[in-house]
């Protein structure tokens, strides 16, 4: 412990020794031992520490929670080698652990899913600028270790790790588009609103768009020949409301 002493989790003041002793708890509330216990506690120190050695682990510990934080190490020499080969070699050796293994495996994915999940709250899509794999990998990863984890391997913390994980997916999900604005932007002039269908506000609202009204003018391109719209990022005209309508149902059925 007192190697993480002065160390913070990624992108926060939040002490790292929480992210420890949360895991051991997770690990004692679902049926671990104390050298589960022990190992969850350790689980990042062969990663993390310079220097570190499995020796040193089997020295204090025992030959036991040696092993057990070793293979939950994706990598134990420094420099590290680069983050996806380090992954796809742990989910290979992950997905056909013994039981004890997985276990705090599963504890340490589950508190970090959840830290992510508090901080996509707070923050949105920054979150994920504390990463060095970025989103869409690191989205990748927790949805490859819930498979690895659930190979032959049936227990009431995956099942938990499963329904958490599926609801970071959703909230990433909805934070990344939060960020992109709108799917789809609806410009009229008032005198297009009134002569089209009362319900097309109502529809495009529903598609998560949004409506801007501008005043009618002169010869007003919008009112005469056509509605513009960005549908999905992308500019288009619509010649009558019916084909508007139409996209903005498929838009809203798609999502």
């Amino acid at each position: 412990m007192q190697a993480f002493r002065t160390r913070v989790r990624k992108g926060t003041r939040i002490p790292y020794v929480t992210h420890l002793l949360s895991v051991m708890c997770t690990v004692g509330e679902y049926g671990g031992d104390e050298e589960q216990m022990m190992a969850a506690v350790l689980h990042d120190w062969l990663e993390d520490i310079d220097g570190a050695t499995v020796d040193e682990l089997h020295g204090h510990f025992g030959a036991r929670v040696a092993r057990l934080v070793h293979g939950l190490s994706d990598s134990v020499g420094h420099p590290k080698p680069p983050w996806r080969e380090r992954k796809l070699r742990y989910l290979a050796q992950l997905r056909d652990e013994p039981a004890e293994l997985k276990l705090i495996s599963a504890a340490d994915k589950l508190h970090n899913c959840n830290s992510i999940r508090r901080d996509l709250e707070f923050v949105g899509e920054a979150v994920w600028s504390r990463f060095s794999s970025g989103r869409d990998d690191s989205l990748w990863y927790y949805e490859e270790v819930v498979t690895a984890l659930g190979h032959g391997w049936d227990h009431p913390l995956h099942r938990r790790l499963v329904a958490d994980v599926e609801a970071m997916l959703r909230e990433a999900r909805d934070a990344h588009e939060a960020a992109a604005g709108p799917r789809l932007e609806v410009v009229m002039c008032r005198t297009s609103v009134a002569r089209l269908a009362p319900e097309l506000e109502a529809k495009i609202g529903a598609a998560g768009g949004r409506l801007g009204l501008v005043d009618c003018f002169d010869r007003c391109e919008i009112c005469e020949r056509s509605v513009l719209a960005r549908l999905d990022g992308t500019m288009a005209r619509f010649r009558t409301s019916a084909e508007l309508l139409e996209a903005v149902t498929a838009l809203r059925e798609a999502q």
